[in-house]
């Protein structure tokens, strides 16, 4: 981040001519980052140079020194090191140019006051006409001096020809120094004291020119560097770094004052507290009436330090009254402690015109119309509904349904719908209590090779490598059959060691029940009630073939598929088997 030194002072220290060995000027500024905050403490290489022009040109003396810094604050006495030839007659503008570590030179140089020429002046420069002042028994910066020195303090030395712009020589009287008495017409705590805060017991301010830069302003407190904005307040305070701007603390324990107390006349029509950001614009108010009004959002309780809504509440909220848009919103509802009930109309809840008594729908999308008096809807990943019964004593179902004894419509139904027009019903619970759903009953097995290269209707077989899996069928009257590959079983076995799962190579292997199957004519025509067996061609079934006992059909024991139900068209193809292994 770039870093800027801003000045703060730049004093001459001067000597007797017969008696000088050195020449050299104190310098303090401040180093900070580009947003104006304070450099962290520490010690910083600074290279200080001095030119005769603004930019560019040739460095007329340089100096390098490692400096320590405090709260961004440091201070060094220019030509301690590197002497300040006489070839600097200071008769002329000088620039001072400042790098700190390795970086570029700062931006724009620093021009140096007439503090900094009084290296070639035999009289003090912080006043042109100060020569000629009278002797007196107080000193200020206006007043006689051979030579100005910010270092020393001028009463430690009697009769001594340097003396401070900022020190006394003489004993200091009551009220001798006035805000009148300082250059910008304020008192800091630095020109009294500069290791030391100003400690006064009261401050009474004059008020300034009604037509200066800060017009009408009483009393003006500053903290960093930066330039105050112009008001008409009688207490101003700019704070210009990172602390708070005021603070205020009632540290008596038995105090029975408010800790700020706002007053103002009955008859102004003025808020009393605003909040605003520099740009003026209007953050929150507390109104005259001690109404108060928020631009953003509002968080009230124990942990809303970030509300997510327009008001977010932690705790109970009593209202007489709950309005919308100027209406009483609350008509409708009824309570009856501890019951609240809706009298009239539908209520939405993430829908914005329910169709339904009580109409549910979280994330985005189209909400169907149904005439349901529950309608929930659920466009994001979770559940639509979870029920739960979490008492381990608790002797109820789940979910109890109720149906007129009169009704034929279902208990359940599930619909596969893709939410526009399409929709088919996948199993239903009849009236009775009948279970309606797909035409078998298929058993979970792992598909030996990977699921891919099997595809409904194939005639599986048990494998010989893995006792856990199928694979096609490939010969003739093959005891080892196991099934057919499900269309879309009634029901489904997938026990894993007590769970129900079905592994990503898994399969639904019919093994009674109606399926579409694959068929070939291999050992003859098929037609319906011709028992079938497995074939030479892969995953295809083929009519077995009875061998004669004393006149009696007998078919191999254990080879058996199951009983074609409807003819074969050609060569190979689908019809329907009713699957019945023996």
């Amino acid at each position: 981040m770039r870093m800027f030194v801003f000045a703060i002072v730049v004093i001459a220290m001067l000597y007797p001519v017969a008696a000088q060995t050195q020449r050299t000027f104190s310098y303090q500024g401040v180093l900070t980052d580009s947003l104006g905050n304070p450099k962290p403490d520490g010690s910083y290489s600074f290279t200080f140079r001095l030119y005769d022009v603004s930019s560019g040109g040739a460095p007329l003396w340089s100096e390098q020194k490692t400096l320590a810094v405090a709260r961004g604050l440091f201070h060094t006495t220019l030509g301690d090191q590197v002497q300040i030839g006489p070839g600097l007659t200071f008769d002329q503008p000088y620039w001072l140019g400042i790098v700190v570590g390795t970086g570029t030179e700062l931006a724009p140089r620093i021009p140096l006051t007439s503090v900094g020429h009084s290296l070639s002046s035999t009289i003090a420069d912080t006043a042109r006409y100060a020569i000629n002042a009278p002797l007196q028994a107080y000193v200020d910066s206006a007043r006689s001096a051979l030579r100005s020195d910010t270092s020393l303090f001028a009463m430690t030395t009697p009769q001594q020809g340097i003396v401070d712009s900022a020190r006394i020589a003489g004993a200091i009287a009551n009220n001798a120094i006035t805000s009148f008495s300082i250059a910008d017409s304020t008192i800091m705590g630095e020109d009294v004291n500069s290791s030391s805060a100003l400690n006064v017991k009261s401050i009474t301010a004059a008020n300034m020119d009604s037509t200066g830069p800060y017009a009408y302003r009483s009393g003006l407190f500053t903290s960093g560097l930066g330039l105050p904005r112009q008001t008409y307040a009688t207490l101003q305070t700019e704070q210009f770094g990172i602390a708070e701007a005021a603070w205020f603390h009632s540290a008596y324990a038995a105090a029975s004052y408010p800790v700020l107390k706002l007053l103002k006349n009955p008859s102004s029509s003025v808020n009393f507290l605003e909040g605003r950001t520099s740009d003026e614009t209007l953050q929150f108010s507390v109104g005259g009436s001690g109404g108060a009004w928020f631009g953003g959002k509002v968080g009230i309780g124990a942990g809303v330090t970030n509300p997510f809504y327009q008001l977010e509440v932690n705790g109970i909220i009593n209202a007489t009254d709950i309005y919308k848009n100027g209406t009483p919103a609350a008509t409708q509802w009824t309570t009856s402690f501890p019951n609240i009930y809706y009298n009239t109309g539908n209520v939405g809840v993430g829908v914005a015109n329910p169709t339904s008594r009580l109409q549910i729908k979280d994330g985005s999308g189209t909400s169907t119309f149904t005439s349901a008096s529950l309608n929930i809807e659920n466009f994001t990943s979770g559940e639509a509904i979870w029920v739960r019964n979490a008492s381990s004593s608790n002797t109820s179902p789940v979910i109890k349904m109720h149906q007129h004894p009169s009704s034929t419509a279902s208990f359940v139904e599930g619909i596969a719908w893709d939410g526009v027009s399409g929709s088919t019903r996948k199993f239903h619970i009849t009236s009775a209590g009948t279970y309606v759903a797909g035409s078998d009953f298929a058993e979970a097995f792992e598909a030996s090779g990977g699921k891919a290269a099997y595809e409904p209707g194939d005639v599986v077989v048990l494998s010989e490598k893995n006792p856990k899996a199928i694979e096609k069928s490939t010969a003739p009257y093959d005891t080892k059959v196991a099934g057919i590959y499900s269309t879309r079983p009634g029901v489904l076995g997938a026990d894993k060691d007590g769970v129900t799962r079905m592994d990503e190579n898994d399969i639904p292997v019919a093994i009674v029940g109606i399926v579409p199957t694959k068929v070939t004519d291999e050992n003859g025509v098929i037609k319906p009630g011709d028992l079938l067996t497995t074939s030479s061609i892969a995953g295809h079934a083929m009519k077995a073939s009875p061998t004669l006992v004393n006149g009696v059909a007998i078919y191999p024991t254990g080879t058996i598929l199951g009983k074609a139900l409807e003819p074969l068209q050609g060569k190979v193809g689908v019809v329907k088997v009713l699957v019945m292994l023996r």
